[in-house]
């Protein structure tokens, strides 16, 4: 079962079920956003909706293109999408909100219980700021999610991986545990810098890092370092099984996000 984590900007409003859903203007087409795979579809008048695959290919995110919203403040700002014609509900705060030549994109990210596999659903009620739920009308999921996994696959060989040998941490076929807390690089402290870093790991049948390189960069070279250090050291990971139950060796991909300490 694919996994959609969603978030935005919004207040908790309950999506009418009685709104015409928008109708999709066109297929899916299938890009990369930031070296991550995506597949996106216009609704007219500028607005879209893009499926994100995670580096690690365990969720997919949901973006929004043209949608107005509500400025920025301190305090996070609860999102509602409901799901038709189920009726499920999630909330969410807004993670970052994107901005290039074009029109905004609002990046979202779950709270709580991710929504259940896009085949089940045929709306995304989407409540934004006061305003009246968008319901925007999804359909060829099946295509959509193929396509992803096309992406993901050709983007896993690029890394010299066969994806048979690949799976995403959140999957349960590799768990881990960290042993404290690492120090942050005194460096890239002085330089006040922070980020988000994504590595390749090999994990052995022993559940040790073998190998581990940057996919994802934060641009600070000592806390890219940091985050493979940390995995080679720190890190023990309970080893994923072949089919037969024994332990085999597996690729997949860890995140670490650098926050300087207040």
């Amino acid at each position: 079962m694919t996994l959609i984590a969603l978030t935005l900007i919004a207040a908790i409003l309950t999506a009418s079920p009685d709104a015409a859903p928008l109708a999709p203007q066109g297929d899916w087409t299938v890009h990369r956003i930031g070296g991550r795979c995506a597949v996106s579809r216009s609704y007219g008048g500028g607005l879209a909706l893009i499926l994100r695959q995670r580096l690690d290919g365990g969720r997919v995110d949901i973006d929004l293109v043209g949608f107005k919203t509500p400025p920025i403040r301190t305090t996070p700002i609860t999102a509602r999408i409901a799901t038709l014609p189920d009726g499920r509900q999630i909330d969410g705060t807004l993670d970052a909100l994107l901005t290039s030549s074009g029109p905004p994109i609002v990046e979202v990210l779950a709270m709580d219980d991710p929504l259940p596999d896009l085949g089940a659903v045929s709306t995304l009620a989407i409540s934004i700021g006061r305003d009246v739920p968008i319901p925007l009308a999804i359909d060829q999921q099946a295509a959509a999610q193929d396509m992803l996994r096309t992406c993901h696959d050709a983007l896993i060989r690029s890394w010299g991986v066969d994806p048979a040998h690949f799976a995403p941490l959140n999957k349960g076929k590799v768990g881990g545990r960290f042993y404290g807390a690492s120090a942050y690089p005194a460096d890239a402290a002085a330089k006040r810098e922070q980020g988000r870093v994504s590595v390749l790991i090999e994990v052995s049948t022993a559940g040790r890092v073998d190998q581990c390189r940057v996919v994802e960069s934060s641009a600070s070279p000592s806390l890219d370092q940091a985050t493979c250090d940390i995995a080679r050291t720190k890190v023990i990971f309970t080893p994923a099984k072949d089919d037969a139950g024994e332990p085999k060796a597996i690729w997949t991909i860890l995140k670490m996000n650098w926050v300087l300490p207040r």
